[in-house]
Formats: structure tokens, sequence, C-alpha cells
């Protein structure tokens, strides 16, 4: 069968001109699918690290604030009825994101007339006023509880399981347990409770477009979902079981292992493709997830390539009238648009479509091609402007932290003309700002005050806490004569106005040049060790409470001779509370053993020996402030 010139023309032009269409329509769709997909991995993955990052401030603010009390408890010692529930008062009205708090007991420590002691204040549920539950006079054994049991055994913080509490709150809550330690021993609790129900109702208002966000605890079970049925009663592995879903199990043993991912799987009951992005809650252990129905992230990407297969046939039928007419006026915008898709492929983002006034499915094509590469340059112009955002912030910590070390003396020897001692000291921060510091400077010309501090916390917060302490020490020191009135008066001054409980660990002592007598005040710092001559170590205990947070405290002195070659080595915990990956404290056996290979060395190599041991014990990740200061007698 002979076919028409105008049979010919048609298979000639249109055929190739529709399998040209056709091939743009699928590279497009093949671009668009793996920009929805990948831009949807990135907002979610944003999304699940922003909430998880959210969540973890508010346990990580409960936590702090938790075992601030513990550590108060622990210097202070409340021993009655009055003390106790005004700090627990105090504790839990300082942040809102606590459900209760209480303070529990050993029976028989605190309270000598009462075998419990468990004040308890909560938050109504109606109204979020705190009430207040004595619960210890109904005699209630707090002492089995898991709360209760789990931080005595483990002798740490830990944050346990979600569960309904039936005693005291009557909601679904978990708890963060702080054992507290007095004079070494374990004398009771310190827990906070963080309400799950309200977490939840916080979850569920999280926009996820299309899908929703759910919290999995460390051991996989459900605290947070849209389907309150699920809560406590499944896991991410029941779920996988049910579903015979070997990609959500998968999933799962991530999520309980901290880490962050994507798991692409069939949901049975729908019959869907979904989603499910994850991010780890450092603090809690718990895992941030976000699931979403790959349907809802193709709908958009199916909806333009089913307008655009109409636009097209729509398009070959008029070609098929007046092919002969529109021949030319269809291979030139096809030229166009070819080109400008291959100047886009050679990485020209200017590659637009222009002088093109077509409405037929060219147009359109060329349209929503010129829309995805201004989409294109806006999605790396924001990537540019993120970037420089993020080295801006680098760079204002970075010149934050040299001016903090500005406020530290950096000239070692700093007194070249004195052969009667040698001094060093060094500061490692565990962030780009660190909270410990040290200092010294001459009262008069046989008198030399020194001081190492310790500031609750690390980063920003703890450099200015720092920074302010640092300071009225040195103005305080130079116009007071006894250590133990210069930081009586400074820990009174900053105690005015501290209502975050941030306190501040100090050794303060006046060492007197010419016969070696050291004066001192140990404000709840880590005892320093004086090494002597033989090496026989001595240890400069507490004289008084940490410093910031007791207005009426009370410091003594007290008084130790350095003969010549004896060794002072101050520190704070960062050097001890070391650990390796493993959770292995590098402790003070570890440090004692080290010093008594070192402590004949020079006062900088001491410190250089230290500090080297420090980071390869915990392999250059550290987390806590490491801060150093050896002062040794000289024979002159």
């Amino acid at each position: 069968m002979k076919l028409s010139i105008r049979s010919k023309l048609f298979i000639g032009i249109c055929l190739p001109i529709a399998a040209i269409y056709l091939l743009i329509i699928y590279a497009e769709y093949r671009i668009r699918a793996g920009e929805a997909i990948r831009s949807m991995q990135s907002y979610m993955k944003e999304l699940t690290e922003s909430e998880a990052s959210e969540v973890d401030v508010k346990l990580s603010s409960i936590s702090q604030l938790c075992r601030t009390s513990a550590e108060i408890i622990s210097n202070y010692h409340p021993d009655n009825v009055e003390d106790n529930i005004s700090l627990l008062r105090k504790s839990i009205a300082s942040n809102d994101d606590i459900f209760g708090m209480a303070f529990a007991y050993e029976p028989n420590t605190i309270i000598k007339d009462r075998k419990f002691f468990c004040p308890y204040f909560c938050r109504d549920g109606s109204d979020g006023a705190m009430r207040f539950i004595d619960s210890s006079l109904d005699d209630y054994n707090y002492t089995s509880e898991s709360w209760y049991t789990i931080a005595r055994e483990k002798r740490k913080a830990v944050w346990t399981e979600p569960y309904y509490d039936d005693a005291l709150g009557k909601i679904l809550m978990c708890t963060y347990s702080v054992p507290i330690f007095i004079d070494g021993k374990f004398t009771g609790v310190s827990a906070a409770d963080l309400s799950i129900e309200k977490l939840s109702g916080e979850v569920d208002e999280i926009s996820a477009t299309g899908g929703y966000c759910s919290i999995i605890s460390r051991t996989g079970r459900v605290i947070s979902h849209p389907d309150r049925s699920y809560i406590m009663k499944e896991t991410i592995f029941s779920l996988a079981e049910k579903y015979r879903n070997k990609e959500l199990e998968e999933a799962g043993r991530k999520m309980v292992a901290g880490k962050s991912g994507f798991s692409r799987y069939h949901d049975l009951e729908t019959g869907r493709m979904k989603w499910l992005i994850f991010s780890p809650i450092k603090s809690s252990g718990w895992s941030f997830a976000a699931i979403i129905s790959e349907d809802t992230v193709m709908e958009p990407i199916y909806s333009h390539i089913k307008r655009s297969l109409v636009y097209l046939l729509a398009g070959l039928g008029i070609i098929a009238i007046i092919i002969f007419m529109m021949s030319s006026r269809i291979t030139r915008p096809l030229g166009l648009l070819a080109d400008a898709v291959d100047r886009l492929g050679r990485g020209d983002l200017e590659a637009k479509v222009t002088g093109l006034k077509n409405t037929d499915e060219i147009g359109v094509l060329a349209r929503a091609y010129n829309k995805m590469l201004e989409n294109l340059r806006e999605s790396i112009d924001s990537r540019i402007r993120e970037e420089t955002a993020r080295k801006s912030v680098e760079a204002e910590l970075n010149v934050a932290r040299e001016i903090q070390l500005s406020l530290l003396p950096r000239k070692f020897p700093p007194f070249p003309d004195r052969k009667e001692f040698e001094l060093h000291a060094l500061n490692l921060p565990a962030k780009f700002m660190a909270g410990d510091f040290f200092d010294f400077f001459m009262l008069d010309e046989n008198t030399l005050a020194f001081v190492i501090a310790d500031v609750s916390g690390k980063g920003v917060p703890a450099a200015m806490f720092m920074a302010v302490t640092r300071t009225m020490l040195r103005d305080v020191s130079l116009s007071l004569k006894s250590p133990a009135s210069v930081i009586k008066q400074v820990s009174d001054l900053i105690s005015k106005d501290n209502d975050k409980l941030m306190f501040v660990t100090i050794f303060y002592g006046h060492y007197r040049i010419r016969t070696g007598e050291l004066c001192y005040v140990n404000a709840g710092h880590n005892p320093p060790y004086l090494i002597r001559k033989d090496g026989k170590m001595e240890e400069l205990e507490p004289t008084g409470p940490l410093a910031a947070v007791f207005p009426e405290a009370i410091y003594t002195e007290k008084n130790v001779c350095l003969q010549p070659d004896d060794t002072l080595v101050c520190f704070t915990d960062g050097v001890t509370e070391a650990y390796t990956g493993g959770g292995e404290l590098f402790g003070e056996d570890g440090f004692t053993k080290l010093l008594s290979v070192i402590y004949t060395e020079d006062v900088d190599k001491i410190n250089s020996r230290i500090s080297e041991e420090i980071l390869k014990y915990s392999s250059g990740d550290l987390k806590d402030d490491v801060t150093l200061l050896v002062l040794r007698r000289k024979s002159v």
C-alpha cells in the first residue's frame, strides 16, 4: 500500500516530534522524580533533625536542672523539710517543660524522724499551676519504683522507659533520675518527669505534608503517634512483624542504635510505598521519625506528566491538519529547547528558552523548563547563602574564642625574673568556647595570687559566666587580703542574680614566694595534688561549697608549705572524667599514675604530657573542658 505525501510527512515529522516530546517528558519525569525524592528526603531530614534537636533541648534542659539540683544537695546537705521543698519548688518553677519533680531519699537519712521522705511537685493538667504532694506522709515506698532503683543500681543519671505513673503524676510519663551522693554514699535520687501526653500533642502539631511524625523509644516502643492505640502498645518491631516488613525491622534496629537514615518500604495495610525518615534524640536514646507516602511526593509529577501527554496528543492532531504550515514553527522551538537542554547539561545555568511564544505543548514544556531552571538556580543560591551563614557563625565563634583566650594569661614563663618558682597553665575547650579558666597575678612583691575554676555547663553560656567570675575575682582580690574573704564576696555577688542556678568550682590561693607557704580556699573544686620532691602525693581537699549558689556559704582557709622542688598540680574535672568511646573513665587512678611518672619534668612539659594523654585517651573528642595549672617551688 502506497502512502500519500501527507501521510509520509505526518510519519516523517509527527513521529519524530512525538518521540522527542516523549523523550523530553520522560527525561523531565526522571529529573523531577529524582528531585522530588531528594527534596522530600532533604526536607524531611531537616524536619526530623530540627524536631529531634528541639526535643533534645527540652530533655537536656530537664537533665541539666536535675543534675544541678542533685549537686546542690550533695554539697549543701539540706537536712530539713522546708529547705528541700524550697529548693524543689525553685527548681521546677525554672523549667516549664518539667511536669513533676521530686527529691527521693534513702529511708531514715535526711529527715531523721521520717522513714520515707519524697516531696513532689507537679503541674495541674487544667491550668498548669504547681501542686505539692508530700508522698512520704502516706508511707509511699518509692524505693521500689524503677526510676529510683535504676539510678541507685547504675549509680548514674538515666532516662527511664515511658510508663504510666499510678502513684503521683497519674499520667503517661518518663523520668530523668540523678543519683545523689553525700560524702561518696548513695543518699537518694533527684527525679524530673516529662509528660509523654504533652509531648505527643506537640509532635502531632508538627507539619509533615501528606504524612505524620512519631517518636520511638530506645527499645523501639512507640511513644508518640497520631493513632493513640499505638502508644505504649506497639513497637516498631511488632509493626514490622505484623506487616511482614524486613525494611521496617532494619530501620528499627538503626533507630534503637541511635542512628539516622531513610527507609523505603511497602505498607501492606494501604498497599502503598512509604518513606520513613528518622533522626536520633541523643540525650535519651529515642528517635524522631517522619512517615510520608511516596504517592504524595510523586502526585505533582504524575499530574504534570499526564498534562504533558494530553498536550502532546492535541498537538499531534493539530499538526496532522496543518502539517505543511506548522513544520517550520515546530522544528524551530524544538531546536531552541534542545539547545537549552544541552547547555544546561554542560552546566550553563543561564540556558533559558527565549523568544518562544508558542501556546502548544512545546510552549508549555519550554515554560516548565524555564521554571525548573529558575527553581534550580534559587536552590543553588539558597545553599550558597546557607553555607555563607554557617561560615559566618563559625567565624564569630572563633573570634569569641580568641577574645576569651585574651582574658587568660598567655605569656609563659609569666615572671621570667622570678627564679624562686615555675608556673605554667593551659586551657583546652570541649566546644568553641570554654567554661574553665585560670588566672594569676602578683598581689605584692612577695605574694602570687592564682586561681583555677570550672563553670557548670559548656559553650557560650559557660564562657559568659566564666568571664564575669574571672573579672570579679581579679577585682575583689586587689582589695581583700584573705583568700576566704575574696571567694566569699565573689560568691555572694554572683549568687544574687543567678536565676539559672549556674555554679562555679574554684581553687584560689595566695603563694608566699620567699617561704613557700600557700594559703588557699577550695570551693568545691577537684582537689589539686601536691607532689613532694620524693614523689609522695597530697590532696588539697575542699574547704567550702561550690560558689555562686548559696548566698550564706562559709569558706575557710588552709595552709600548706611547698618545699624546694615540690610541685602543685591543679586541674578541672575534664581530666579525670575524660572517657573512651566505650565509656571508660580516665579517672583519678589513671591521672595519679601518670603524675607519678612525669612530675619531675618541667612544668610546661607536665601540662603538655597530660593534655596529650587526655586527647589520646578520648580519641580527640573532649566531652568537657580541660584546664591545668602547675606551680613548682625552686631552690634559689
